[in-house]
C-alpha cells in the first residue's frame, strides 16, 4: 500500500513538471537572473618572467713588445766606457755582429746619413729616406743581428689575432602568433568564454610588449658602452705608445751621446757600426710600435663590434624565449576556452 502511495506522488510530480516546461515562454525564460559564466583558466594565464641575458664576455689581449736584452747589456756598457779602461767585450761582440751585415765602409757612410732632422722624421712618422730604409731592413734581417731586434706579438679579440675573421652563431627568431576571431557564436556560454579569452590575449599582449621592451633596453645599453669605449680605448693606445716613443728616443740619445763620449776610445769602425746598431734597433722599435699601434687602434674598433654582436646575439635569444612563452601560453589559452565551450 506504502508503495502505490510513492508512485502516485511520483507520477502527480511527473505531471506537474512537464506542465510547466510545455507552458515555459520566452518571456518567462528572460525573466530569470542572468548567470554568469567564470572561466578559471583563463583568469590565471601569465607569462614566465624573462630576465635579459648577459652578454658573453668579449676578451681582448693587448699586443706586446719585448725590447733586446742583448741592446740594453749594450747600452749599459757603453755608459761604462772610460779613458782608460778597456772596451768591455759586450760592446766589442755587438760590433763584430754588425759588421756582418753592414761593412765598416758603408756603415760609415751611412751614420752620415742619419742627421738630427733624420731622426726627427722618423720619430714623428716612422719612415726614412729610401736609401736608409732598404739598407736599415737589409741590416734587421740579418741573423747576426736578430737577437739585438725587437720582438712583438700582435693583439687577439677572443683569441684571434687582429685581422682575423670574428663570426657569431645565428639565431632564428621566433615570431608572436596573431590571435584570429574565429568565433561569431552569439551563444552567452560561448559569448563569455571568447570573451575571458580576449581579456586574457590583451594581458598576455601586454606582457609580451612590456618584456620585449626590457630585453631591448638591456641591449641599447650594452650597444651605447660599446660604442662610447671606442674613442676611449684609441686614446688610452695613442697615450700608451706615446709613453713608449719617448723612452726609446731617450735610449737612442742617450745610446749615441755615450757613443760620442767614447768615440776617441772605440775608434772609428767601432763607432760607426755601434753607430748603425744604435739606429737600426731604433728604427725597428719605431716601425713595431707604429705596426702595434695601428692594430691595437683597430682592436678598439673590432672589440666593441664583438661585443654588439654578443649583445646581439643575448637579445635575438631573450626575444625568441619572449616569443616561444608568448606563443605556448596563448596555445594554452585558446585550449581553456575551447574546453570551455
Amino acid at each position: 500500500m506504502k508503495n502505490a502511495n510513492r508512485y502516485l506522488k511520483l507520477a502527480a510530480s511527473g505531471l506537474c513538471l512537464a506542465t510547466v516546461m510545455y507552458n515555459c515562454k520566452p518571456k518567462e525564460v528572460a525573466s530569470v537572473t542572468p548567470f554568469t559564466y567564470t572561466f578559471k583558466e583563463l583568469e590565471d594565464l601569465k607569462l614566465p618572467p624573462v630576465q635579459p641575458t648577459v652578454p658573453t664576455t668579449v676578451s681582448v689581449t693587448p699586443a706586446t713588445v719585448t725590447l733586446s736584452a742583448q741592446v740594453n747589456a749594450v747600452g749599459k756598457e757603453l755608459a761604462s766606457i772610460s779613458e782608460t779602461g778597456p772596451v768591455p767585450d759586450a760592446v766589442q761582440k755587438a760590433a763584430a755582429d754588425v759588421n756582418k751585415a753592414i761593412s765598416t765602409e758603408k756603415a760609415e757612410a751611412l751614420v752620415e746619413k742619419f742627421t738630427p732632422e733624420v731622426i726627427d722624421n722618423l720619430s714623428k712618422t716612422g719612415t726614412l729616406p729610401a736609401d736608409l730604409q732598404a739598407a736599415v731592413t737589409a741590416a734587421a734581417a740579418n741573423p747576426a743581428l736578430k737577437e739585438y731586434m725587437p720582438t712583438f706579438t700582435l693583439p687577439k679579440v677572443d683569441g684571434k689575432a687582429v685581422g682575423g675573421r670574428l663570426g657569431a652563431p645565428v639565431t632564428v627568431l621566433a615570431v608572436a602568433n596573431s590571435v584570429a576571431d574565429k568565433d561569431k557564436d552569439k551563444d552567452k556560454c560561448k559569448k563569455d568564454a571568447k570573451d575571458a579569452f580576449d581579456k586574457a590575449v590583451v594581458i598576455l599582449d601586454q606582457t609580451r610588449v612590456s618584456q620585449a621592451a626590457t630585453v631591448n633596453a638591456a641591449f641599447s645599453s650594452a650597444e651605447t658602452a660599446a660604442l662610447t669605449g671606442v674613442p676611449v680605448c684609441q686614446n688610452g693606445v695613442a697615450a700608451k705608445y706615446g709613453v713608449m716613443m719617448t723612452a726609446a728616443t731617450k735610449g737612442l740619445n742617450d745610446n749615441k751621446a755615450n757613443l760620442d763620449k767614447a768615440k776617441n776610445k772605440l775608434g772609428k769602425d767601432l763607432y760607426n757600426l755601434l753607430s748603425m746598431l744604435n739606429f737600426v734597433a731604433y728604427a725597428e722599435i719605431v716601425k713595431v710600435f707604429g705596426t702595434l699601434q695601428v692594430a691595437e687602434s683597430s682592436t678598439c674598433a673590432l672589440s666593441k663590434d664583438a661585443r654588439i654582436t654578443s649583445a646581439k646575439v643575448a637579445r635575438d635569444k631573450d626575444l625568441s624565449v619572449v616569443f616561444t612563452n608568448y606563443n605556448a601560453v596563448l596555445k594554452s589559452a585558446e585550449a581553456s576556452r575551447d574546453k570551455a565551450v
